[in-house]
């Protein structure tokens, strides 16, 4: 959570926005297989047919199921996929949003903006 010292005192908390790889957990287990066959149809169009693909998605799901942030699992796999594994987590990372539906509506930080401000006025008021 990040703090916030407001006039008067007062101290108000915005949680911070979920890492995209933490949108993982929220998929049900019907949603993480077919999440998973759009991974291993991605690996394909980079690397072909070289190489065990679904191993490498098993290991992506792994990572992705103990909220590895996106620096690190693009790390992870430049071993596997080069200079293509920036594009690749970037990929993944807006993927994961359509499948949980966190892509649509406004940034966390406009609802937490607007709470803050409110937060602000009721304080001069009071």
């Amino acid at each position: 959570q990040t703090y916030f010292t407001l006039p008067h005192g007062l101290v108000a908390a915005m949680s911070d926005p979920p890492k995209p790889t933490q949108l993982y957990s929220k998929l049900s287990a019907e949603q993480q297989a077919e999440f998973g066959k759009v991974v291993i149809e991605k690996l394909r169009t980079l690397i072909g047919g070289y190489g065990e693909i679904s191993v490498l998605a098993e290991y992506i799901a792994v990572m992705l199921q103990s909220s590895r942030p996106p620096e690190q699992i693009q790390t992870e796999l430049e071993a596997f996929l080069q200079d293509q594994s920036q594009p690749f987590t970037d990929w993944l990372c807006k993927q994961l949003g359509k499948h949980t539906g966190e892509e649509s509506g406004p940034p966390p930080d406009a609802k937490g903006e607007a709470l803050l401000l409110r937060a602000v006025q009721d304080a001069r008021q009071g």
